[in-house]
């Protein structure tokens, strides 16, 4: 009876486990699949049919049409040899170059800033007109010393991180 007792109560706490790991997964596959999932199988609906809105099926004529094309089959090979020599080769020199920068000899410190120099130049422009336009004396505070209003600590507030996400989302859809 006891044994029975204490199943019952172990199975409602995987149960209750099992719920909280359902809710806390939840919203990835809420997104994949919104996002993702419904796209994807809309896409391949769509391609054996006459494009969208079209409800004649075609078939594989899309497909057969595609991989009869020129421009598809150099845009294959392209890919595929981008893939096969060049991801492997930056694979290799970049664990090649760590290697070397992380071994011990002259002019360790020299290499090493050439290599990894060029990596803070974006950053140190983002942050240099980060501060020309919204430094104390930035753009944004002279706009709003010509509008009559008082100048406000952009960088030290709570409008820096809206002002950096913005930023962000400017840079996200530019790429």
């Amino acid at each position: 009876m006891m044994k029975k007792i204490i199943q019952n109560k172990s199975s409602a706490i995987q149960k209750k486990q099992a719920w909280k790991g359902i809710l806390f997964v939840l919203p990835f596959l809420t997104g994949f699949s919104v996002f993702y999932l419904i796209p994807f199988v809309w896409s391949v609906m769509y391609s054996f049919t006459d494009g969208i809105g079209g409800v004649r099926f075609v078939g594989l004529a899309h497909y057969l049409s595609l991989f009869q094309s020129e421009a598809f089959r150099i845009a294959a090979g392209n890919t595929l040899k981008f893939a096969v020599i060049g991801v492997p080769l930056a694979i290799v020199s970049g664990l090649g170059i760590a290697m070397v920068l992380y071994g011990e000899f002259y002019g360790k410190s020299f290499l090493r800033m050439a290599f990894l120099y060029p990596l803070t130049i974006p950053i140190a422009a983002l942050t240099a007109v980060m501060r020309f336009a919204f430094g104390e004396d930035g753009v944004c505070n002279q706009i709003l010393a010509m509008a009559g209003r008082q100048s406000k600590d952009w960088l030290n507030c709570g409008t820096a991180f809206w002002i950096l996400i913005l930023i962000f989302n400017k840079i996200i859809s530019e790429t």
